[in-house]
């Protein structure tokens, strides 16, 4: 049986090769264990954000947020977004 935690590091596996869709199919996976967590929006943002989908990936990185203020890999990628001179360079998958 399959679990929450390796899920999210299938699709953390996923995102890091490049394999975007089977990193999504694992994310929802996930999602159906825990609806609430902030670390599948966390990486919804990242997978739209490597899409250069940057408004999309906002939207997710707040979700994040929303379920857990603290979390800092949301936090971080937030602020990288909306850093004036935006860069790929040091997204965190958390």
């Amino acid at each position: 049986m399959y679990n929450f935690e390796y899920f999210l590091e299938n699709a953390k596996k996923n995102i890091l090769n490049n394999n975007l869709n089977e990193a999504k199919k694992n994310l929802q996976k996930a999602y159906l264990i825990k609806d609430d967590s902030p670390i599948i929006s966390n990486l919804l943002g990242v997978l739209e954000e490597v899409q250069n989908n940057i408004l999309q990936a906002q939207k997710y990185y707040r979700i994040a947020l929303i379920f857990d203020a603290s979390y800092n890999p949301a936090k971080k990628n937030i602020e990288r977004t909306l850093n004036f001179e935006y860069s790929k360079l040091g997204i965190d998958l958390g």
